[in-house]
């Protein structure tokens, strides 16, 4: 099987090509798990959102992270067990741990003599360990050639699976040290010490059983040398098809640009070295929708169409601004910054012209208080001393689904249409919507004496097929209206139902409306679900 490379600028075009493939695939194994590699957790959640919003169904598929795909996938290939909750190899903290104590033991041995004292400060050790650890996981990926070298010293077998030439560099104190550590603390054995050598060593062997699965990458930002010689070899080897979906243009050549193109040139390199895999279907997806002015220039600049003494039209506009960060910390001050230029420019300003939206309080909370607390250091003129301008502000800690009346209304309406059975809590958080207050005209002062008289009512739920039950929503209601009807003698006399005490008539009229309003919104959409979108499904 070959690599089938799909590029877009556009997220729903890619997710439309991926939802064809799922289709097709399906339809030769209807009950086959479907593996769609993504970046991160946040495109997760909206690939399963579009999914379901374009083929009205999203079912039987699993997201998966890249490292986690193939060390499933390889155990299987070599008829392993695998349990996806316990690891088979050491997670990075535990290889990091690995290398500190390797650090402390040897803190006066002859490869770690040139660090002098350096080792003798535990967070230092710690520090340098953490250094380590990242640059071993970089040679792994991008110059397996040097673990080769280094594992064939040691008279072990580690195949190198890149194509990228990767010289080796200047045997230096630090180079050796390098060396002789990951030797001792990760080639130690003929079986694998971390999951890149066995990604490494399985896959030049013959494969014990031959998986049928297909894989799906999803819009992953980068990939490492390593990888992409893995997913050329599974491609050949195991004749696995792969598609390897892209937010590119799908050229292949650098920019040598200084422009926004280069913020592509990592895209650019995945994208080299896919097309030259022999075989390679290449499949780039054009965008035929109009956009407006503004977005439609950005939109061709990315793609190289326009130089930038295009674009000094819309030098000046910066509605949108894209700020890259090392920390919340530094994202901060740059948010301070921006606010004390802004006021400086328009003096009409005030500090309660400016809103900051976090993702999470707990995160962004110290670096808040430092930053706007410890103030900015601002020089006014070139040959003034620095002051230190302090930003007051206040926080509000609220969520989105706390805060959104609407959200609020939709979800306590699901959850009385997600049944037979209508809780009467439900029912009244529905009432205190302000929305649905407003489009069944109820005042806002009414509603606690609604609910007061639905309290008094003595109801409890509304289910199908116990009419007769007179803790049901609608018997509850039908006494309410009588009541406002009847005396008490003819209510007791002809209906055999208590009176229930009335401040005013018009809060049996609300309450009938609410709850008729309710029963019919509720029928319809249980009617469009069974009807519309999900023909052919009966029990959902």
């Amino acid at each position: 099987m070959s690599i089938t490379h799909i590029t877009s600028l556009s997220l729903e075009d890619i997710t439309s090509e991926l939802s064809q493939n799922i289709l097709k695939e399906r339809k030769n194994f209807p009950l086959r798990s479907i593996m769609i590699v993504v970046p991160s957790v946040n495109m997760r959640s909206w690939l399963n959102l579009n999914l379901a919003r374009i083929s009205g169904l999203c079912a039987n598929l699993r997201f998966l992270f890249l490292e986690k795909a193939l060390e499933e996938y390889f155990h299987f290939r070599a008829g392993l067990d695998y349990d996806p909750f316990q690891r088979t190899f050491p997670s990075q903290d535990a290889i990091q741990r690995k290398i500190l104590t390797f650090l402390i033991e040897n803190l006066n041995s002859e490869e770690t003599k040139f660090l002098g004292s350096f080792l003798e400060s535990i967070p230092r050790a710690f520090s340098l360990s953490a250094k380590l650890t990242s640059l071993y996981k970089d040679y792994e990926l991008n110059r397996s050639s040097w673990i080769q070298s280094w594992a064939n010293e040691k008279g072990l077998d580690i195949p190198s699976i890149s194509h990228r030439p990767t010289p080796f560099p200047k045997e230096d104190e630090y180079y050796l040290f390098q060396k002789k550590l990951y030797q001792k603390v990760f080639l130690n054995s003929n079986q694998p010490s971390t999951l890149i050598q066995f990604f490494l060593k399985e896959v030049f062997k013959n494969p014990r059983r031959s998986p049928q699965d297909s894989l799906h990458l999803f819009c992953l930002s980068n990939l490492a040398d390593t990888y992409l010689g893995i997913l050329e070899s599974i491609s050949k080897k195991d004749k696995l098809p792969i598609y390897l979906y892209q937010f590119h243009t799908g050229a292949s050549t650098k920019t040598e640009s200084l422009g926004p193109q280069r913020w592509s040139n990592p895209q650019i390199h995945i994208s080299s070295k896919i097309v030259s895999i022999p075989g390679t279907i290449s499949k780039n997806l054009e965008d035929t929708r109009i956009y407006p002015e503004k977005l439609s220039a950005l939109k061709n600049l990315l793609k190289g169409e326009i130089r930038g003494h295009n674009v000094e039209n819309f030098s000046g506009d910066f509605s949108v601004r894209f700020w890259n960060a090392p920390s919340s910390y530094r994202e901060i001050e740059s948010v301070a910054n921006d606010i004390l230029y802004k006021m400086n420019q328009d003096r009409t300003l005030t500090y309660l012209d400016f809103a900051v939206l976090v993702t999470d309080m707990k995160v962004y909370r110290p670096a808040v208080e430092w930053v706007f607390d410890g103030g900015i250091l601002l020089q006014t003129k070139v040959d003034a001393d620095p002051i230190r301008k302090k930003i007051p502000y206040s926080l509000t800690d609220i969520n989105a689904n706390e805060a959104s009346l609407l959200y609020r209304g939709l979800m306590n309406f699901w959850e009385i249409c997600s049944g037979n059975f209508v809780r009467k809590n439900d029912l009244l958080k529905l009432l205190r919507n302000p929305l649905l207050q407003k489009k069944i005209r109820i005042h806002s002062e009414d509603v606690q004496e609604l609910e007061k008289l639905i309290e008094t009512s003595g109801v409890r739920y509304e289910e199908s097929g116990r009419e007769n039950d007179t803790f049901q929503i609608s018997n509850g209601l039908k006494r309410i209206r009588l009541s406002s009807i009847l005396s008490q003698e003819a209510a007791w006399t002809k209906y055999k139902i208590s009176q229930i005490p009335l401040e005013s008539e018009e809060y049996s009229l609300h309450l009938t409306l609410f709850w008729e309003t309710v029963l019919k919104v509720k029928k319809d959409i249980l009617l469009f679900l069974q009807t519309k979108r999900f023909d052919g499904l009966p029990n959902i």
